[in-house]
């Protein structure tokens, strides 16, 4: 049973890296949350999410970054965790105990656990390089190190599904697969320690910005004729994803003349069934009732619309939001009502 939750007299608890800067403020509900290194779409979303929570219904979010979602899902789905990053492919890996979850002995029960407030889009996968480095296509990732995200996570190995579908190139075998936290591989690569730095973000993302202030850079994009290749297709059928396009210009110093492809997704934010149904139900009516805040966090939170509030959602709400958008109207499907609420 989580302990994670619980009423506090004084907060203003603001998102850190694992650091509590704490005020005098009225009492608030204090809720452990998770997400990905500053900077990146699930960390914005989080953080604009817990203000929003923080202002309107009286719910703090102590925000840890630099997890990745994959663990914080399964955290979540224990109860050890309150409110957490959704990232849809990995719902299925849970329950199948397959991929990152294969030596996790109670991972598809505790795939039955995992509960929904609502999706957001979380960007593209999108692959850097330095214009100096000669790099122009993934089959030239031949015999370099490329970053392809946090060992254990759902980026690295859908990264090397995608390289290798697309140029044959197997990790570890025909380039060196670098395994990292976020922050560390964003900064290998930035110290030209890595060759090519992938990073699943919101198009226009900070950190990636950062690295065309000084250089010039390129975005390695999916060859439209690799758009129906069996590795291609099989990521882009799996929940939460679609291709994307990286337009010329994106980025300062960006030296790409044509529009690129990228494997995009959705993401979600989830909270655990040990937290009270009263107190989802007052975070997701902040949310909707002041939609405006929430997105003046980041343009791509702008998608974020009742419309799209369960875009590829593939588990169920959290029985608090249900009872929300039950109230208001929001169809919502069959699926996703929770088994609690039947």
């Amino acid at each position: 049973m989580s302990i994670c939750w619980r009423t506090i007299a004084s907060a203003a608890v603001v998102a850190t890296s694992g650091t509590a800067l704490c005020a005098t403020a009225q009492a608030q509900t204090l809720l452990t949350a998770e997400a990905a290194n500053p900077g990146s779409s699930s960390y914005i979303a989080l953080v604009s999410f817990g203000n929003v929570t923080r202002h309107h219904a009286g719910v703090e979010l102590q925000v840890n970054a630099g997890a990745t979602a994959t663990r914080s899902m399964l955290d979540g789905a224990r109860g050890d965790l309150d409110i957490y990053t959704i990232t849809y492919t990995a719902t299925n890996w849970m329950a199948e105990q397959s991929q990152m979850y294969e030596a996790i002995d109670d991972a598809p029960e505790a795939a039955q656990n995992l509960r929904a407030i609502f999706s957001y889009p979380g960007g593209a996968y999108q692959m850097v390089v330095f214009e100096d480095s000669g790099i122009r296509s993934i089959e030239d990732f031949a015999g370099h190190s490329v970053f392809i995200g946090p060992a254990g996570g759902s980026a690295a190995s859908q990264m090397a599904i995608l390289i290798e579908g697309i140029a044959g190139l197997v990790a570890d075998e025909d380039y060196d697969a670098i395994s990292l936290d976020w922050g560390g591989g964003q900064q290998a690569f930035q110290d030209g320690q890595v060759d090519v730095f992938i990073r699943p973000t919101f198009i226009g993302a900070a950190n990636i910005e950062q690295f065309g202030l000084a250089n010039e850079i390129r975005i390695i994009g999916i060859p439209d004729d690799m758009l129906d290749n069996e590795a291609v297709a099989e990521l882009t059928n799996l929940p939460g994803r679609s291709i994307d396009r990286v337009p010329p210009g994106t980025y300062s110093n960006q030296t790409n003349e044509d529009a690129v492809n990228a494997l995009g997704f959705w993401l979600g934010i989830g909270a655990s069934r040990e937290v009270p149904e009263d107190t989802v139900y007052e975070m997701t009516r902040s949310l909707w009732e002041n939609l405006d805040e929430f997105q003046s966090a980041g343009a791509f939170l702008r998608a974020v619309t009742p419309e799209n509030a369960f875009n590829h959602m593939n588990m169920p709400l959290h029985p608090g939001a249900y009872r929300y958008y039950q109230e208001q109207g929001f169809d919502v499907p069959e699926e996703l009502i929770p088994p609690e609420a039947m």
